[in-house]
């Protein structure tokens, strides 16, 4: 059995948080793939029926993602200077993504 290496971990994708919206009709995980130059992972949220799935947001540094309900997300963005300041206030900003858009 072969040891990995630095490049072969930096191609594998990452995935987890699969959640069910509360009306069942939408499926959900976040994809995950490293960063080698930031030291951190990029996380990407996929959508989907259940057979077909589409990359519907950028979540950044920060995987975390709510279903606030049947049609909106709720996410974190600590990857922009006004999340960062407020981080360090211990305070958080939600955004809200609305599936139908």
């Amino acid at each position: 059995m072969n040891k990995l290496n630095l490049d072969l971990f930096l191609k594998y994708n990452y995935l987890s948080d699969l959640n069910l919206s509360y009306d069942k009709d939408q499926l959900s995980f976040v994809k995950s793939v490293a960063n080698y130059k930031a030291n951190t992972y990029n996380h990407s949220l996929y959508l989907g029926d259940g057979k077909d799935f589409n990359e519907e947001l950028d979540l950044g540094s920060d995987g975390r993602f709510y279903f606030e309900d049947e049609k909106n997300i709720l996410y974190f963005n600590q990857d922009n200077e006004k999340d960062k300041n407020l981080k360090d206030l211990k305070y958080s900003l939600l955004y809200r993504y609305n599936l139908d858009s």
